[in-house]
């Protein structure tokens, strides 16, 4: 049986099927970079969170120097003050359209239930499936990491 950080580079193992969780889903991006670079900087990323569990989790200190320099210079560390004004300017329906800032990116990557199956690259297309644990999920962590490595759109399929 794989582990997430083999599945990451090279997919489940032949015959493999996703581990007794609930099922998978699908992550589809449009690159507005090429493909392979841009599932390039996601693995830079997703090799060093699945190698940590919620036993082992660095401290936020820790992830700055553990995270690629080309990711970390995308999160954003807000002040309360700042914090405030953007929700304040912004109408609750679009609050999922603000920037995810450091903090809440490293929660929200910590307190996943999915982990990698797999990934294809068709052209300018990148699909990612994700093996699920449980439901309810959340993968906005990582649609927000797959934009930031260069995708012009990420969509979810169940």
């Amino acid at each position: 049986m794989s582990t997430e950080l083999d599945r990451l580079y090279r997919g489940p193992d032949p015959g493999e099927l996703p581990f007794g969780g609930v099922g998978t889903i699908i992550l589809d991006a449009v690159c507005r970079e090429p493909a392979p670079e841009v599932l390039e900087r996601v693995r830079s990323v997703l090799s060093v969170v699945a190698t940590k569990t919620r036993s082992t989790w660095p401290s936020d200190t820790e992830w700055q120097e553990l995270l690629p320099p080309w990711f970390s210079a995308k999160l954003r560390v807000y002040t309360q003050a700042e914090s405030d004004e953007i929700m304040a300017r912004r109408r609750r329906k679009g609050w999922f359209e603000i920037p995810w800032d450091y903090g809440s990116w490293l929660d929200g990557i910590k307190e996943r239930v999915w982990q990698w199956w797999r990934a294809d690259i068709d052209g300018p297309y990148l699909r990612i499936e994700l093996a699920l644990e449980s439901w309810p999920y959340s993968v906005g962590a990582l649609e927000y990491l797959i934009k930031a490595a260069g995708a012009r759109t990420v969509s979810v399929k169940e």
